[in-house]
């Protein structure tokens, strides 16, 4: 069984430096203790150690790209009333990241593929925040492979990313997912079939 969970965290000299702790006008003695500790923090920790959450899925396609994309904070878009970055920002700098990395690969996806992969599974991991002013550095790994029925085929995408401080190289966030995207013009369809096929989706 996999718990959700949620922590509070105090800053300790500003979003670089957080630290968890509890709110010190709350009583949780009527929040019953759970008798294993959430698996949600261990599968974290192993993830940060392998670099991923998942492990490449057979002989799927490495697409190759860019070693990094930069990414700017925005503090106007980007951060909540506490100045850090929302924790749901993060998911959308990745997407914006992925975007830039698919679109400069080294054996270009065609734009249909891009423009309409959808998401069918995310893990991530937070680690840590950014400063208001900070540079965030997103790498990823990306494998591909045909997938579905010939009636609806499709590309699956596995995507293993990580977000790096510019000031300290420290993690921010890691994350695995997988996108699918239909194959729908002759241009996708061809490159399809370049890849290994893969079971059907679900």
């Amino acid at each position: 069984m996999c718990w959700k969970g949620n922590v509070f965290i105090n800053q300790e000299r500003g979003p670089q430096a957080l630290k968890v702790t509890s709110p010190a006008n709350t009583d949780f003695g009527a929040v019953p203790e759970l008798d294993d500790q959430p698996d949600s923090r261990e599968l974290c920790r192993k993830a940060r150690a392998a670099g991923a959450f998942v492990p490449r899925e057979g002989n799927a396609v490495a697409i190759a790209g860019p070693s990094e994309i930069r990414y700017q904070i925005d503090p106007d878009r980007d951060l909540n009333g506490a100045r850090l970055v929302y924790f749901s920002n993060f998911i959308s700098i990745l997407d914006r990241a992925e975007r830039d990395f698919l679109e400069a690969a080294t054996s270009p996806l065609p734009q249909t593929i891009i423009d309409e992969r959808s998401t069918g599974h995310r893990q991530i991991a937070y680690f840590a925040n950014a400063k208001n002013r900070e540079t965030l550095f997103a790498s990823h790994q990306v494998w591909a492979s045909h997938w579905g029925p010939p009636e609806k085929p499709r590309v699956k995408l596995v995507i293993q990313s990580a977000l790096r401080r510019s000031s300290d190289n420290a993690m921010v966030v890691m994350s695995s997912v997988t996108k699918y995207s239909p194959l729908r013009d002759d241009g996708a369809q061809e490159w399809g079939r370049t890849l290994p096929t893969f079971g059907a989706a679900p």
